[in-house]
């Protein structure tokens, strides 16, 4: 089982894109609120004949620094399981609230280290998100933006572009004391899934679509 996760991992985060986790923090927390949550999901692979999520996991922790600013970080613990070590760190802004409408900036630094070879890339998530009901649930649409500061990947293979886009849409379910997510992903939309290890599920052979589950208990 563990050789499974390895090579789905290194499949993925080798050849065709970077992003393993669901956002973290769409809507900023409230001043002094912390959440704590895991999330389960992945790019969409044929599997034993069926369409199936990878099941990347991972766990964060976020805080709300003012009601406009909350700092989060995450562990992904499949690529732990991996070997890879990799975490991020992020803040989400508030840049607009209006009517149950509101827009956020994420800036987040991905940390990896794995197989004796540290890499960093920095991502750049801009979201907005419409609020609904009396528990103040809301959906929203992001687009999620990696750079990679790399002219080689694995093997020394030539890194075919440094910018990767993520086009997201998801809801979050909001509870007294917990939030309940679910977020649909087109990863690497610009990038052809025709030659990689695994067969992943995209757009006219480009990336791939991801499906996230996410939990989440407010303190």
């Amino acid at each position: 089982m563990k050789r499974t996760i390895t090579v789905f991992f290194l499949a993925w985060i080798l050849f065709m894109g970077y992003s393993c986790a669901p956002s973290r923090v769409i809507r900023p927390l409230q001043s002094k609120e912390i959440q704590a949550g895991a999330s389960l999901g992945g790019p969409l692979i044929d599997f034993a004949g069926l369409k199936i999520p990878v099941p990347f996991s991972s766990l964060y922790c976020a805080y709300g620094i003012d009601d406009k600013r909350t700092l989060f970080g995450g562990l992904h613990t499949t690529a732990l399981a991996a070997g890879v070590g990799q975490i991020d760190i992020g803040l989400t802004q508030g840049i607009w609230r209006k009517s149950g409408w509101g827009a956020s900036v994420s800036p987040v630094l991905n940390l990896m280290y794995g197989y004796k070879q540290f890499r960093f890339y920095p991502q750049l998530d801009l979201s907005l998100y419409k609020e609904y009901g009396e528990k103040r649930h809301f959906g929203y649409f992001s687009l999620s933006n990696w750079l990679v500061p790399y002219g080689t990947r694995a093997h020394n293979v030539k890194q075919p572009v440094n910018f990767i886009p993520n086009l997201i849409l998801g809801n979050t379910f909001n509870r007294t004391k917990m939030n309940y997510s679910i977020e649909m992903r087109w990863l690497a939309p610009f990038q052809n899934n025709e030659r990689v290890v695994t067969q992943y599920n995209g757009i006219g052979n480009q990336g791939t679509l991801g499906i996230y589950f996410g939990v989440a208990r407010k303190f």
